[in-house]
């Protein structure tokens, strides 16, 4: 499961305990766990979000560095950052398949993620032609319209919080 972490929550010193209780209390799989992070929430705060990053990976759990590829930083996190995933943003994503400029980049950032012992995760697709060519080029994961919308969250799963983690 993929949760987004606002800046907030990376400045808060109680989430990682309280996220170590919830795990106890349900039997969740931490390992099944993975923290998305976008550079503007890192930019805010990096020693927060260094330290939180090292305590997460200390439970099990992992992170991602979503929307990979937008800012100035994000060659920095991938590097100093206990980063699983590169998530690429969906920007160089669309028409990738009639656009060399984005292969290049998507190619960059599956080199980088390799280098660095993290892998990809290709956001935003919804075309199947972008599907065999990301494969080709390296891309570990993808996700987007063509897989799968959105889906409302089942009533029972909203109503036995333990069932959600377990």
């Amino acid at each position: 499961m993929a949760v987004n972490l606002s800046a907030s929550s990376l400045a808060d010193r109680e989430f990682v305990g309280a996220l170590e209780e919830e795990l106890e209390l349900t039997g969740a799989d931490p390992r099944r766990l993975v923290f998305e992070v976008t550079e503007t929430a890192l930019a805010e705060n990096l020693g927060a979000a260094a330290d939180l990053a090292r305590r997460l990976t200390e439970l099990g759990c992992r992170l991602s560095l979503d929307d990979f590829g937008t800012g100035y930083g994000s060659f920095t996190y991938a590097r100093h950052l206990p980063v699983s995933f590169l998530k690429i943003d969906a920007e160089f994503v669309r028409g990738i398949a009639s656009d060399r400029a984005s292969q290049h980049v998507v190619q960059a950032v599956v080199n980088l993620a390799q280098a660095f012992g993290s892998q990809t995760i290709a956001e935003g697709v919804e075309e199947e032609s972008a599907v065999p060519l990301l494969a080709e080029l390296g891309v570990d994961y993808m996700q987007g319209y063509l897989f799968g919308k959105p889906k409302l969250v089942e009533r029972d799963l909203v109503a036995q919080p333990q069932a959600r983690l377990a």
